[in-house]
C-alpha cells in the first residue's frame, strides 16, 4: 500500500512532467507562432521567443562591422523594458615586450520589449527586428536596429544584419510594414549638448531584402520615402 509520503512524491513528479510538456510540447513551441489567416499571433509568439532566448537558447550577436561575437546570456529590466544582455572583451593589441595588451570591453543590450515580428517563411523561420545598445568604455551609447531570424523547431535565433541609428538617441519606435520597417527616434541637433534631451525628430526607412530567398541572407537597405510611392 502506498503511504502518504510516496503519494506526495508521485504527485510532484507528475506536476513536473506536465510542466515540461507544457513548456516544450507542440502547443507551446509551434502553435503560439503559427499563422492564422496569414497573420502571426504577435504577442504570444514574441513572448515565446523571449522565453527561449533568455533560457536555454542564448543568442549570439555580431558586433557591427567586426568579426567579433557577443553571447547574450543574461536578462535585465530597465525602465520597464526587458533586455537580453551580454558583456564582451576583445583584444585590440596583443602584449609584446614591455607593452601591455590593449582591450576593448563593454556590454550589449537587446531590447526585447521593442521587438517587432515581421513574417514567417516556408522554412518555419520567424523574422523579427529589435533595437540594441552597445556601451563601450567611453561615454557613448551606440544604438542600432538588428534583424534576426528565429527557428520555430530548434528555438535558435540568428543575428542577420545591423543598422546604426545614432549615439545616445532616445524614444526609438519601430513600425513594421510588408517588406520594410520605419524607425522614428529623437536625435541630437547640431551643436546640441549631450546633457540635454535630444530634440531632433528623425525617421528612417529600411527595406528588408531577401527575406524569402532561401539561398541568400536577409539584410537591411536604407531607402527614401519617395521610393515607396505612398504616404505614412
Amino acid at each position: 500500500m502506498i503511504n502518504k509520503k510516496t503519494s506526495a512524491i508521485i504527485f510532484i513528479l507528475l506536476v513536473c512532467a506536465a510542466s515540461v510538456y507544457f513548456f516544450n510540447g507542440p502547443m507551446s513551441n509551434h502553435d503560439e507562432c503559427k499563422q492564422i489567416s496569414g497573420k502571426l499571433n504577435s504577442q504570444t509568439c514574441a513572448k515565446l521567443i523571449y522565453t527561449n532566448l533568455s533560457g536555454a537558447h542564448f543568442l549570439m550577436m555580431n558586433y557591427p562591422a567586426t568579426a567579433h561575437h557577443i553571447l547574450l546570456n543574461k536578462t535585465k529590466t530597465i525602465a520597464g523594458d526587458k533586455y537580453l544582455q551580454g558583456h564582451y572583451q576583445f583584444v585590440l593589441k596583443k602584449a609584446k615586450g614591455n607593452d601591455k595588451a590593449v582591450y576593448d570591453s563593454g556590454s550589449l543590450h537587446l531590447n526585447m520589449s521593442k521587438m517587432q515580428l515581421l513574417t514567417e517563411n516556408k522554412n518555419q523561420l520567424i523574422y523579427f527586428v529589435a533595437p540594441f545598445v552597445i556601451n563601450t568604455q567611453g561615454s557613448g551609447e551606440f544604438i542600432y536596429v538588428g534583424l534576426f531570424s528565429y527557428d520555430i523547431s530548434t528555438h535558435k535565433s540568428r543575428h542577420l544584419d545591423s543598422f546604426f541609428l545614432g549615439d545616445r538617441i532616445q524614444k526609438e519606435k519601430i513600425q513594421p510594414f510588408k517588406d520594410y520597417i520605419k524607425i522614428d527616434y529623437k536625435d541630437y541637433a547640431q551643436d546640441q549638448a549631450f546633457s540635454d534631451p535630444p530634440s531632433k525628430t528623425v525617421s528612417v526607412l529600411l527595406l528588408i531584402e531577401n527575406i524569402n530567398a532561401p539561398q541568400k541572407t536577409p539584410h537591411f537597405k536604407k531607402i527614401k520615402q519617395s521610393s515607396l510611392g505612398q504616404k505614412f
